[in-house]
């Protein structure tokens, strides 16, 4: 829960701080017009001396708290396939299967899977050849880029 809290605290300050650059402050108490009492607290709480249920009700607070708009805003799409491509390699690297549609890893079954890793760009793991291939057509372009990287890189 403290490093929940910690994360929160940090984007609260990185939100607060891109209000702040673009000129929408309000008053003397220097916060983001559009921050929450929520918000505020988060960032003004010491949390690695917060008990337990100060925690929890922090957290509640701020669950209930409405957000401002800015703070939904989602991440810039990729700028090109290349770049998407990539993205997806890397995220699907962490995974013991790379084949999002892979249905092998239900249940405990996970751990008893010996795995193979892409032979092109060594960097994603599939359980099988089957889902290999069938993960094929989605890799293709990382797995092509990550080579070549490779190669270049040494």
């Amino acid at each position: 829960m403290r490093s929940l809290l910690l994360w929160l605290q940090r984007c609260a300050h990185e939100h607060r701080a891109a209000g702040n650059s673009s000129g929408s402050t309000s008053g003397s108490g220097g916060s983001n017009g559009s921050s929450s009492p929520a918000v505020d607290k988060l960032i003004e709480v010491d949390v690695g001396a917060a008990s337990l249920p100060e925690m929890g009700r922090l957290l509640d607070l701020y669950s209930r708290s409405p957000l401002p708009e800015a703070a939904l805003l989602l991440p810039q799409p990729a700028a090109n396939a290349d770049d998407l491509a990539l993205r997806r390699a890397r995220a699907l690297a962490l995974r013991a299967c790379a084949n999002p549609r892979c249905t092998k890893l239900a249940g405990d079954s996970e751990a008893a899977l010996k795995g193979r890793r892409c032979s092109g760009c060594r960097l994603v793991r599939y359980c099988c050849e089957a889902c290999s291939k069938q993960d094929w057509q989605a890799h293709k372009r990382a797995c092509r880029l990550l080579s070549a990287a490779r190669t270049v890189g040494g």
